[in-house]
């Protein structure tokens, strides 16, 4: 099985979000391999192209939504495994004193992604701010490929290995 990465972009509404989405489909990008992370009020139909979402409330931030499938899924094992994902987290790092609230859902799934520490109070404060999470999480070739869709002169994107 080919290693995952993934990039994410942040977006200032669903407006911009949703466009990046149908750039990234015309480049041939599956979208099982999209998801998005957002408070649940700024999704505004953006999540409506995903087939799955899940919803929870975080506290700090209020109830965020995870739309796309490979996503959804991670978030899910998270939460279904949350005290073994935060126990080999813990294990497994050395930013422990850098993640403002540990064992939290959202956090433990970013770094599962291979999200650092710096990078995840980043995209925390980027939700709180209402802006929305573009993520892709599929192999080095589609996530390259996804990487020259998005970025340009205004729109920074990272990639964030396992």
């Amino acid at each position: 099985m080919k290693q995952k990465i993934s990039c994410i972009s942040i977006y200032s509404n669903a407006n911009a979000s949703r466009q990046a989405i149908n750039l990234l489909q015309a480049a041939g990008c599956a979208l099982q391999d999209i998801s998005i992370i957002a408070r649940q009020k700024c999704c505004d139909n953006v999540d409506s192209l995903f087939n799955e979402s899940t919803l929870i409330e975080i506290a700090g931030i209020g109830t965020l939504m995870f739309s796309g499938q490979r996503l959804s899924q991670l978030f899910r094992q998270c939460k279904k495994h949350s005290s073994n994902s935060a126990s080999q987290w813990q294990k497994n790092s050395q930013i422990n004193a850098q993640i403002h609230s540990q064992g939290n859902q959202l956090e433990i799934a970013l770094f599962n992604i291979g999200v650092t520490a710096g990078y995840i109070s980043e995209y925390l404060q980027a939700i709180k701010d209402n802006q929305i999470l573009l993520l892709v999480y599929a192999t080095q070739r589609n996530v390259e490929q996804a990487c020259d869709v998005l970025h340009n002169e205004t729109q920074q994107v990272t990639v964030h290995r396992v």
